[in-house]
């Protein structure tokens, strides 16, 4: 497997953000599902805009396609974190093999993990 090899650039994360929910309202729309956006990013970052934009399109091109008719979906770009397999991980929610692992961080604060199926 390659290795992604990101081109980071100066942008602004709102930016990037209310550009790709922008492309969502018509189709959350007719799936009767409200969609806003909301950076608390409020300066300029280095990042590869493509590759982290694709991540932020498949996250929210997921929550719309799941949330019922009536639902809302809020994009909140706040931070991003990105932890290994080390200790925040705990033996039971670390996958075997090396599959990919995703951090999963509710509403409600608690931290939970589990094994990525695809």
């Amino acid at each position: 497997a390659g290795a992604l090899e990101g081109r980071p650039h100066t942008i602004e994360p709102r930016d990037l953000i209310d550009g790709i929910v922008e492309r969502f309202q018509n189709g959350a729309a007719e799936r009767g599902v409200a969609i806003r956006a909301q950076t608390r990013i409020d300066h300029p970052v280095q990042i590869d805009s493509g590759l982290f934009g694709q991540v932020i399109w498949n996250l929210i091109d997921n929550a719309v396609k799941f949330t019922p008719r009536g639902g809302r979906v809020d994009a909140v770009l706040e931070r991003v974190i990105v932890e290994g397999m080390g200790g925040s991980i705990t033996a039971e929610n670390r996958p075997e093999g090396g599959a990919r692992f995703i951090a999963v961080v509710p509403t409600d604060g608690a931290r939970r993990g589990s094994p990525d199926s695809a």
